[in-house]
């Protein structure tokens, strides 16, 4: 099938199905001086298998990302909290305060 694309004068390049999966090639003429045959040289590269790393890879990457910002957002919500315990007394005091009435000069 890759093949029937070949030509005798220009390099070629493709993508096709194949029962293997989806194949990138490249077809490329080739003569040897002082022979009056043609050769191709034929090299493909089985894109299924390339990206299956990929995607494994990322799938990976994914994982960690998510669990780096669960991490991150409860370590916010701690510090943010044991930063703001100062101003919630504060508040809570004085919300006490004028509940009883007792007033400063």
């Amino acid at each position: 099938q890759i093949v029937v694309e070949a030509s005798a004068t220009s390099v070629v390049r493709g993508t096709a199905k194949s029962s293997i999966g989806t194949v990138r090639y490249v077809i490329i003429p080739v003569n040897v001086h002082g022979d009056d045959k043609l050769g191709l040289y034929v090299a493909a590269v089985n894109l299924d298998a390339v990206l299956a790393d990929v995607a494994q890879s990322f799938q990976g990457f994914l994982f960690v990302a998510l669990l780096a910002l669960i991490l991150i957002g409860l370590v916010a919500w701690f510090v943010a909290g044991r930063l703001l315990r100062p101003i919630r007394l504060l508040r809570d005091a004085a919300a006490a305060n004028s509940a009883t009435g007792i007033e400063t000069d």
